[in-house]
């Protein structure tokens, strides 16, 4: 009888010790992705400070394009005659150094943060020469997001030109703090 006894408890012993250490190592597995979470989560509020402090847009609208135009030309004198846009192109981040063949994507098939958008603005003004210059060195010198692709002048007398410009605004994603 006390054989039977021994081996039964024996083998209860091992079952439990089994769970235990399996449940143990569940609970070991847990931990860590909780504490791999958090440097996530950090890693994630650095990065979009990093793009706060780029001075880069995260959503292309056409109204915080005329608008940052505005501020542009009204402080160097000019007057917009005509503005137009292009659509948005949304270019897949991993395919930046993948190969120089760029890639678009529909905007509904992909979420925001794995792509970056681009909308091209195309202005029309007349100014005098100066101003225009310093206007060009405005947008060059304070913003991060645009970039001046062409610029095309034409004298209109003495004291006044006629430009036509094609800008590209940029827009970076925020990365989605949610899991």
């Amino acid at each position: 009888m006390v054989n039977k006894i021994e081996f039964l408890e024996l083998f209860s012993n091992n079952s439990i010790n089994e769970e235990h250490t399996q449940i143990s190592s569940t609970y070991e597995n847990m931990t860590k992705n909780i504490k791999m979470k958090n440097v996530y989560e950090k890693e994630i509020q650095n990065i979009n400070k990093e793009i706060n402090n780029l001075n880069v847009l995260s959503v292309l609208e056409q109204e915080k394009i005329i608008i940052i135009l505005n501020n542009f030309m009204s402080a160097h004198n000019i007057e917009l005659n005509n503005i137009s846009f292009t659509e948005p192109i949304f270019i897949l981040l991993e395919n930046i150094n993948s190969s120089s063949e760029e890639k678009t994507v529909d905007d509904n098939s992909i979420d925001n943060e794995s792509q970056f958008a681009i909308i091209t603005a195309n202005i029309e003004f007349k100014s005098n020469y100066e101003d225009m210059l310093e206007f060009i060195d405005a947008v060059q010198k304070n913003t991060d997001d645009t970039a001046i692709c062409s610029i095309n002048v034409i004298t209109i007398d003495e004291v006044f030109v006629q430009c036509t410009m094609t800008l590209n605004f940029y827009a970076l994603p925020v990365v989605n703090e949610h899991f």
